[in-house]
C-alpha cells in the first residue's frame, strides 16, 4: 500500500528493498535481538539510581549475565513471555505478501525449528562478548556478589528449610575457594552465627556488620566458642 500511494520516495524504496529480504530467520532474528536491546535498556536504567551500594551493583550484574546465558545460551528465550515467543507463535501459520508483483511467503509449519540453530549460533556468540564487556567493566564481580549472601534482611524467607538456600549455598561455595576455607565447616559457621545475627539486624536496627560482630562476641568464651566456632566465618 505504501508503494502505491507514495511512489518514488526514498523511505518507500527502502520499504520494498526490506520486504525483498524478509524471511523466517530475518524476522525470527529481529525479535530475538528486541529482547535481547530490551534486558539490556532495563539492566542499564538500574545505573539511573543515585549512588547504588557496591553489593547491589555487583549483584545485578551477576543477575544480568545469569540471565543472558539462560536466554540466549541456553534458549530460554523461545519459551518466555517477549517479542521471540511472540515472534514463533506468529511464524506457525504460514503468511503470503505480494511485493512489485511477487509473492512472498514467510512461515509455516518448521519454519522456526529450521532457523533457529543460525539464530542461536549469533545470540551465543553475543552472549560471550557480554560476558567479556561485563567481566572488564566490573572485575571480579561474581567474588563480590557472593558476600551478599551475608546480608541478613531475609533470613528467614532464605533458610526456609533449616540451612542456607541454593543460592546461599553456591555463594559460600565460591567464598570457601576464594579464601580457601573448608567449604562444610563454613556453610556450618554460617548457618549457626546468621540465626543470632539476622534477630539482631531485625530487631535491633543495627547494621549488618554490627549484627554479625554481636554474634560472635556472644559466643566468645571458651565454653561456648568449642560449640560455636568461628574460625571459618569470622576470618
Amino acid at each position: 500500500m505504501v508503494a502505491i500511494e507514495r511512489p518514488g520516495l526514498v523511505s518507500t524504496v527502502a520499504l520494498i528493498a526490506m520486504a525483498f529480504c524478509w524471511d523466517d530467520e530475518f524476522l525470527l532474528m529481529a525479535a530475538v535481538m528486541a529482547d535481547a536491546g530490551d534486558d539490556g535498556l532495563m539492566f542499564i536504567r538500574m545505573w539511573d539510581t543515585p549512588n547504588p551500594e557496591t553489593a547491589d551493583m555487583n549483584v545485578e550484574v551477576k543477575a544480568f549475565i545469569d540471565k543472558t546465558v539462560r536466554l540466549y545460551w541456553n534458549g530460554d528465550v523461545f519459551n518466555s513471555p517477549g517479542h521471540t515467543r511472540y515472534m514463533c507463535q506468529w511464524l506457525e501459520s504460514e503468511h503470503v505478501y505480494i511485493v512489485n508483483g511477487r509473492t512472498h511467503t514467510i512461515g509455516g509449519p518448521g519454519a522456526v525449528e529450521r532457523v533457529k540453530g543460525k539464530v542461536m549460533g549469533r545470540m551465543q556468540a553475543y552472549v560471550v562478548l557480554a560476558k567479556a564487556t561485563t567481566e572488564a567493566e566490573f572485575p571480579c564481580f561474581e567474588l563480590v556478589a557472593a558476600f551478599n549472601t551475608l546480608r541478613l534482611k531475609e533470613w528467614d524467607e532464605l533458610t526456609a528449610n533449616g540451612g542456607p538456600g541454593y543460592q546461599q549455598n553456591m555463594d559460600l561455595d565460591r567464598l570457601s575457594k576464594a579464601f580457601k576455607c573448608d567449604v562444610d565447616r563454613l556453610k556450618l559457621q554460617f548457618f549457626d552465627h546468621g540465626k543470632r545475627a539476622a534477630v539482631h539486624h531485625n530487631t535491633k536496627t543495627i547494621s549488618v556488620q554490627e549484627a554479625w560482630r554481636k554474634s560472635f562476641t556472644e559466643t566468645k568464651r571458651v565454653d561456648i566458642r568449642e560449640r560455636h566456632p568461628v574460625d571459618e566465618i569470622k576470618d
